[in-house]
């Protein structure tokens, strides 16, 4: 079987490409392949710092396992005097208290949302009135997929208009 023997491009004085090239007639010079070569691993380094540069703009999974939280503002409801919101995250679960009872239930933190599920469990303590409300205005909004974000040690849930924002227990 006889060997065969492509042509290399060449460059004309005109600069296109000689012909049996892919490129035949085309006016870009053979040295334009040397210098995309030169430039490709500037474009992987670019592309690589892109890609991680991404992912430290925000992390949309705050770890918040083994992380409890207090509350110092509430929106949209009026915590009965000398009350506050505890929650408390761990495996998996929530933990949460108003005043009153201890409830509790599975729960998930991606993409920027609590997901809480429904019913969630709860002692069944004797409270005021005021406070077994309260209990049951707590368990309804932890249950309605409020946004959810992480600033350091604080903890914001809702929005501007129904929410609260509480801060890391140390």
């Amino acid at each position: 079987m006889p060997i065969t023997r492509h042509s290399t491009p060449t460059t004309t004085m005109t600069g296109a490409v000689a012909k049996g090239s892919a490129r035949a007639g085309s006016p870009r010079p053979v040295a334009h392949h040397w210098r995309l070569r030169q430039r490709a691993p500037l474009v992987l380094l670019v592309a690589v710092a892109g890609v991680l540069s991404l992912g430290a703009c925000g992390d949309s999974t705050p770890d918040l396992n083994g992380q409890s939280y207090t509350s110092t503002e509430v929106r949209g409801h009026d915590l009965v005097a000398g009350s506050t919101v505890t929650l408390a995250f761990e495996d998996g679960r929530i933990s949460a208290n108003a005043g009153c009872n201890t409830m509790n239930g599975s729960a998930t933190w991606d993409g920027g949302t609590l997901v809480v599920a429904e019913p969630l469990a709860s002692t069944m303590m004797g409270c005021e009135d005021d406070l077994a409300a309260q209990d049951q205005w707590l368990s309804s909004f932890l249950t309605s997929s409020p946004a959810l974000k992480v600033e350091g040690d604080t903890l914001t849930l809702g929005d501007a208009s129904s929410g609260m924002t509480l801060t890391a227990k140390q």
